[in-house]
């Protein structure tokens, strides 16, 4: 199911275009000035300043943040396309319109306990990651989930696997483990 990725200009601006041509069909258009549109901006940009060499004079934390969004619009972006003929790829589309409008289209990073952004990204994530492997999925709507059944629900020889999909908690770092415990025990919850 998995597969390698490299990351090269080129590849990053065609899966961006592909992408971006899948949302169009599905009638999903990113907002202007959403972060998704200002990473496939990145994409461009960080292309067009490698080709001109002037990567080097950018600001360090600059081209970190270009960077990161070069290569996370990929990794959402390939995870979707990969999928795009899968005959449950209507169950992504809900999570699809979301990525337009969330605060960073980004699985992990440090979220709020609340985050509910962050949860749906993941979920679309492990959806596509099922998807690749041929199984059948349900994905629980993002909008109006109560929280009591999983988020991803996947058939796989005929026995049904679900995933409860939960980002941690960074601004409580202090207390990781206790966050994580709390998170286990809410998907063991979730799915059971």
């Amino acid at each position: 199911c998995s597969q390698n990725r490299r990351y090269s200009f080129e590849i990053a601006q065609k899966v961006a275009v592909e992408f971006e041509a899948f949302l169009k069909q599905r009638n999903i258009i990113p907002c202007i000035g959403s972060p998704l549109e200002r990473m496939i901006l990145s994409v461009f940009e960080f292309a067009d300043q490698s080709q001109r060499r002037v990567l080097a004079k950018i600001d360090q934390r600059q081209l970190c943040e270009k960077a990161t969004d070069v290569v996370v619009l990929s990794e959402l972006a390939a995870a979707v396309l990969n999928v795009k003929d899968h005959p449950d790829i209507d169950q992504l589309t809900e999570h699809l319109e979301l990525v337009g409008e969330v605060d960073e289209p980004r699985p992990v990073r440090r979220a709020r306990a609340t985050d509910n952004d962050a949860n749906k990204i993941l979920e679309l994530y492990i959806a596509c990651f099922a998807m690749a492997c041929k199984v059948r999925i349900i994905l629980d709507p993002p909008n109006g989930a109560k929280g009591d059944n999983p988020d991803v629900l996947a058939t796989f020889r005929g026995r049904k696997w679900g995933f409860a999909c939960k980002t941690m908690n960074g601004y409580n770092s202090d207390n990781w483990p206790g966050n994580l415990f709390a998170l286990l025990k809410k998907g063991v919850d979730q799915i059971e």
